[in-house]
């Protein structure tokens, strides 16, 4: 019972619920949860351990690892990509990993100079 009170905070991430809906949206929980773990750690082999990992984390757990493994929306964008290219299933996975950048983009502060280059 970590969800008790949720501190209103400024900081958008500070409530991730919204942003676990969206993901949900358009993606299963276990896949973004595979993926995620997987950009984080390495590919994910479906060992045993890999899988005692995966129990031990929510979705919320690791978005809040994600925010800070990858500081730049760049950061996720590629990583996540490349970790989505590495799995079996490269259809589904690429598919999530669009769905989990869409979802998560609003919640990085946008870089001024990135539109136009």
């Amino acid at each position: 019972g970590r969800d008790g009170q949720i501190p209103v905070l400024e900081d958008p991430r500070a409530n991730l619920f919204a942003l676990r809906l969206e993901i949900m949206r358009y993606t299963s929980p276990l896949r973004a949860k595979i993926l995620l773990l997987s950009t984080i750690r390495s590919p994910f082999t479906f060992s045993h351990q890999d899988w005692l990992t995966l129990k031990e984390k929510t979705l919320d757990d690791l978005i809040r690892d994600i925010f800070h493994y990858c500081p730049t929306f760049q950061d996720l964008e590629s990583k996540l990509t490349i970790i989505s290219h590495c799995l079996d299933n490269t259809h589904e996975n690429t598919q999530a990993a669009g769905a989990i950048l869409q979802a998560m983009k609003p919640y990085y502060p946008s870089a001024p100079s990135a539109s136009t280059s």
